[in-house]
């Protein structure tokens, strides 16, 4: 399991509103939201700056809501949904901004592929609840959900340089995660 699924829980609207924000989306971008659920961060993502979104889910009735979604806002033509694993789907090389609803174990998996494989412009990631363990974000900010007005969530926004020959990406033997050059 790489999300959180005992029971469905979506992003509340105001972590995506706050995650787009941190993003800083153009119509030029790649994004994509791993585990996207309903695919309410892929619909807002594509309505507020015209970028092609992949969504993917692994569970086809979510990944159906989340066509419906898609379809009921009108951007077909900027949304696709993918019903796949995460862990063994296809590439993420063209993605240039990501948001990710997952547990720490989750993201530890996905991290190499995130930090390794990517677009020629810098890639933006941004976490939902839960950092990456092994490497630094560089903005962590709190959100209030409406329906939880007493608790503060945090997202971390991760900036990844842009690839050329002089990233590298080591798994530290020490246990202190990767280092990213």
């Amino acid at each position: 399991m790489i999300a959180p699924r005992r029971s469905l829980w979506d992003s509340p609207h105001e972590a995506v509103d706050l995650a787009l924000d941190l993003l800083e989306l153009q119509s030029d971008d790649v994004v994509y939201d791993i585990g996207c659920g309903d695919g309410r961060f892929v619909v807002e993502a594509a309505l507020r700056s015209g970028a092609h979104c992949v969504g993917i889910e692994i569970e086809e009735k979510r990944a159906e809501e989340a066509r419906q979604r898609v379809k009921k806002a009108n951007v077909e033509d900027l949304v696709q949904i993918r019903c796949e694993n995460a862990l063994t789907m296809s590439t993420l090389s063209e993605a240039t901004a990501v948001y990710l609803y997952l547990v720490p174990r989750g993201l530890r998996l996905l991290l190499p592929e995130l930090i390794q494989n990517y677009a020629s412009k810098p890639r933006r990631i941004v976490t939902y609840m839960s950092p990456f363990p092994e490497i630094s974000y560089s903005v962590k900010r709190f959100v209030t959900p409406s329906h939880q007005p007493n608790a503060k969530w945090p997202l971390f926004l991760y900036t990844i340089p842009r690839a050329t020959s002089s990233v590298s990406v080591k798994k530290q033997s020490s246990g202190q995660g990767y280092k990213i050059k």
